[in-house]
């Protein structure tokens, strides 16, 4: 929903989806190599 309504989040990218819940969302940049997201879906999804 931010993508479609902030103008700010041009540089970020969605990581990956989990189960709904409350909180915030984890972020990250676009400019985040393969190997970063890689690291970011191991510690933040396992």
């Amino acid at each position: 929903m931010a993508q479609r309504f902030e103008p700010g989040v041009d540089g970020l990218r969605v990581v990956g989806w989990t189960a709904r819940r409350l909180g915030l969302p984890y972020i990250t940049s676009r400019r985040a190599d393969a190997e970063a997201l890689a690291s970011l879906r191991a510690v933040l999804f396992s």
